[in-house]
């Protein structure tokens, strides 16, 4: 439960140190955190983007990738198993 997230969350903030991103990106001028998102989705060679946030949504695609509701994703996942 949320209990649990928040102890996770914790921990990690005890044993973690923050740093700069290998990739920066500032393609989002209306909302710049959700330019963390992409950063993320460059880094980690997503094959999707996973998003409700209508910044990113608006996005379509990003650099070859997708960028996807989570009810959309879900139903993909249904359909391809």
């Amino acid at each position: 439960g949320p209990a649990g997230v928040e102890q996770a969350i914790g921990q990690l903030n005890r044993v973690a140190t923050p740093g700069k991103p290998a990739v920066v990106v500032a393609e989002i001028t209306a909302d710049p955190a959700d330019d963390r998102v992409l950063e993320a989705a460059l880094i980690g060679e997503a094959v999707a983007i996973v998003a409700g946030d209508r910044h990113l949504l608006s996005l379509g695609r990003w650099r070859e990738i997708p960028v996807q509701t989570p009810a959309y994703s879900l139903a993909a996942l249904i359909e391809g198993s």
